[in-house]
């Protein structure tokens, strides 16, 4: 319904003067060649018909020729049907192309198709285009579908929005503007080559409620796809600099964006997949992927999913991959959540995030929280680049000020390669801006982190310096553990038998990991996990740790390996003559402790070691030469040992 308020006497008295018109109703069609009674060859005709006669109560349906081109702009559309009569522009019949509204612009705010205050109006199968005959920003079309002032319960399906990137007015395939657009519904749409792939915009007063954004729910299921979004490109005269957005959402409430693919969204500046702002925003993001973004510029940077602020959020389910900053002072995210009221992110994956060149103060932060009150269950996290940048700071959970976050079941792996000792690299499985932990909510356990064999670059944990608080360095779990001594002593570290760390971190079925049923269970939680990414059903008592729910063994059933004992050694790689130090941590153990080369040739003769519960630091000889150490625990009484590589340089 459009938001304007006329004066009753005056309607009542142009109703009084107009000539009595039949309100459409029936089946009509749209055929440019076609001469029967009930057709029109434009849609511009159809339209102007049906604003100016209304909608009979029956509604009305438009059947369009498949195939057909129409090069023409449409007119606003302003009359409204009903859930019970609906305006109807639909392909006719299911063989064929869609038929096409390619028409030229006039201005800098061109709409192919325009609804306007209007409601219960559904285009199914009629696409958009930007003629390539269009190459001035005024022919451009600014917008594929555009709906304004109040138009509600309208649906766009099975169709396919291609606008020009070359404009150099910004370019939206969907667009609502102006507020109050509710119950909006956008299925198996395809939409392309523009700035802003979704621009939906209500206002701090007139908020849209319930858009929704996915495939088409019916039998023959379209995909919901997000692609080649960006700037002009290089060379284009005027306007390169702005963000681009894949789906941006602002004052949205109640919406919903569902097994959609964002892809290829690029720019110079700030490129985001998914963006959500506004106080009272709630969406739930759900099957997405997002990934293929990148952001060219010096401080480019480059966010899968970004909540700026808002209600309530979920995020379920989704993948962000494929993200690149590769600019010298750019960086990078796979979900960026800087506030909100109350943030769920479960079942996630977030894995080849890239800012390898960058000398930014956190180069990439895959999983990053800067803000909000957030729950964050059985998520994947894993950093897997080869820096170029010696000085390069990475985490794979980032954390800045004191947002408030629960963390339970998840995995956060770096594997950053490429920082040479001493260069000020990071490379942590956690980094935060700071030391203080006191954010990190009660309850929050049973989470793997890990980095890689221990060194001065390579930590489970890595927390700024802040005035007086000196830099937090720690290399090993049980320093991690010490740190924050309520929550986190359930947690572990290891490397997880990834699939591919880089393309697919499932884990490898059949495979011995302590993600095998080494969670926490969550029904008592404020969000319930009974499934994982795939669907799969999780264990309701000891779920795997991370997104993926599998058919993995428990470590403690490898043979010959002490399952509850960890073993790290720091630092790791270590100078000549200095002192490396082995950290354990477990119940109570005698053990005997040994060190052989790597011809297995015995350095240090075994020496019984009786563990007490908890955790110990030992000192290992200074003097070893330079080379690759085995540092081996071994119990006695079974046999079973655990061991760490040692290199010295």
């Amino acid at each position: 319904m459009k938001i304007q308020l006329f004066a009753c006497a005056a309607s009542f008295l142009l109703l009084a003067a107009a000539p009595a018109q039949a309100q459409m109703g029936g089946t009509w069609t749209i055929c440019p060649a076609c001469t029967n009674a009930q057709n029109f060859s434009t849609f511009g005709a159809a339209v102007q018909a049906l604003n100016a006669a209304g909608v009979a109560p029956g509604g009305v349906t438009f059947n369009v020729l498949p195939g057909a081109v129409f090069d023409e702009v449409v007119p606003a559309i302003t009359a409204s049907g009903t859930a019970a009569g609906p305006v109807i522009f639909q392909k006719g019949g299911s063989a064929g192309l869609n038929p096409k509204i390619q028409g030229t612009g006039t201005g800098a705010a061109d709409a192919a198709l325009t609804l306007d205050g209007a409601d219960y109006v559904q285009f199914n199968g009629i696409d958009v285009e930007d003629k390539a005959a269009n190459t001035t920003a005024v022919q451009q079309l600014e917008n594929g579908f555009l709906l304004q002032n109040g138009a509600t319960n309208n649906t766009f399906l099975n169709a396919t929005v291609t606008l020009n990137r070359a404009n150099t007015n910004r370019t939206n395939g969907v667009a609502m503007l102006n507020g109050g657009n509710n119950n909006n519904h956008f299925y198996g749409l395809t939409v392309q080559n523009c700035s802003y792939g979704y621009d939906l915009e209500g206002t701090t007063t007139l908020n849209d409620d319930g858009t929704e954004i996915g495939p088409n729910p019916g039998p023959a299921t379209m995909p919901s796809r997000v692609l080649s979004v960006g700037v002009p490109p290089v060379g284009t005269p005027g306007g390169i600099a702005f963000s681009t957005y894949g789906i941006y959402l602002k004052s949205q409430t109640n919406a919903k964006v569902f097994g959609t693919e964002v892809s290829g969204v690029t720019g110079t500046s700030s490129v985001y997949g998914i963006y959500s702002t506004g106080t009272t925003n709630s969406v739930d993001v759900t099957d997405c992927r997002v990934h293929g973004l990148s952001s060219s510029g010096t401080t480019g940077i480059a966010m899968g999913l970004y909540v700026n602020s808002g209600a309530t959020h979920r995020f379920l389910r989704n993948r962000a991959y494929d993200i690149d900053a590769p600019g010298t002072s750019g960086f990078a995210a796979g979900f960026d959540i800087t506030a909100g009221t109350t943030n769920y992110l479960a079942n996630n994956m977030v894995y080849d995030i890239r800012a390898a060149t960058s000398n930014a103060g956190t180069s990439v932060r895959a999983f990053s929280f800067r803000g909000g009150n957030n729950y964050a269950y059985h998520n994947t996290v894993v950093v897997s680049y080869a820096a170029t940048n010696p000085a390069n700071k990475s985490g794979a959970l980032y954390m800045s000020g004191s947002p408030t976050v629960d963390l339970r079941n998840n995995i956060f792996v770096n594997l950053v390669s490429g920082l040479a000792t001493g260069s000020g690299g990071i490379g942590a499985a956690f980094f935060k801006n700071n030391t203080v932990l006191s954010s990190i909510a009660a309850g929050s356990n049973n989470n793997i982190y890990y980095a890689g064999p221990p060194t001065t670059e390579k930590l489970i944990f890595y927390g700024a310096a802040v005035g007086t608080n000196p830099v937090a360095l720690d290399q090993t779990l049980a320093q991690y553990q010490a740190r924050v001594a309520t929550v986190e002593q359930a947690s572990l570290t290891e490397l997880p038998p990834f699939i591919n760390a880089t393309s697919d971190p499932h884990l490898q079925p059949g495979q011995p990991t302590r993600a095998e049923g080494g969670g926490t269970p969550l029904a008592a939680t404020p969000l319930p996990i009974a499934n994982d990414i795939d669907a799969d059903t999780r264990n309701p008592l000891r779920p795997d740790i991370g997104a993926d729910e599998g058919t993995f063994l428990p470590l403690a059933s490898r043979t010959g390996i002490i399952a509850d004992i960890e073993l790290q050694v720091a630092p790791n790689p270590v100078g000549q003559g200095a002192a490396p130090t082995f950290h354990l941590t477990g119940p109570a153990r005698t053990l005997t402790l040994s060190v052989v080369d790597a011809l297995g040739r015995q350095v240090v003769a075994p020496k019984m070691l009786r563990h007490a519960a908890g955790a110990e630091s030992l000192s290992l000889p200074r003097n070893l030469a330079s080379g690759l150490y085995i540092v081996r625990l071994l119990e006695p009484t079974t046999g079973n040992s655990v061991s760490r590589q040692l290199v010295v340089e």
